[in-house]
């Protein structure tokens, strides 16, 4: 459901369209100065994000990186970022998960 705001821009309300995280993909290298490979993911059945940079922290788990476009004169621009904690944390969640999973299996074999 669109509605208008007072500056007269559509917008989805918040509350409509849930954060709905699946098809998570991880792609690993070898680990070299704490990155570790990428991800993809997608959002609500309608999104795909590909090149999320997968970076290990210091105090264990992922951080994730999202993907810029550098420009003609060398300047990085965001193409994709998160707007709250909750949406940031529910990403890393989700890519850690299948990491583990990805490690675990690995190390089985």
């Amino acid at each position: 459901m669109l509605h208008r705001n007072k500056d007269s821009h559509a917008s989805l309300q918040h509350n409509l369209c849930p954060l709905k995280i699946s098809d998570v993909q991880i792609v690993t290298l070898p680990p070299k100065d704490g990155f570790l490979g990428f991800a993809s993911i997608v959002i609500n059945d309608e999104f795909r994000i590909a090149d999320l940079g997968l970076h290990s922290k210091p105090e264990g788990g992922l951080r994730l990186q999202y993907p810029t476009k550098r420009l003609s004169d060398g300047t990085r621009i965001k193409i994709f970022q998160t707007l709250g904690k909750d949406a940031e944390t529910a990403l890393e969640l989700a890519v850690t998960d299948k990491y583990m999973k990805l490690i675990e299996r690995v190390h089985e074999s």
